[in-house]
């Protein structure tokens, strides 16, 4: 894909994804599996990383 800058995605993208970017650095530097990280939770036999926005009230 040609013309598209990943900054293009704007602050919005990354405070979103931000559970995923710290999950990323965990396993880069530890090198530990997901089942031994702060981050991803179990759900239905594989791992999740919940990314949607809290419920406001």
């Amino acid at each position: 894909m040609t013309g598209f800058g990943l900054l293009d995605l704007g602050h919005g993208y990354f405070a979103a994804a931000e559970p995923v970017i710290l999950d990323l650095r965990e396993a880069i530097e530890s090198r530990r599996p997901a089942a031994e990280r702060r981050v991803p939770r179990v759900a239905e036999g594989h791992f999740v990383i919940d990314v949607r926005a809290p419920a406001t009230r």
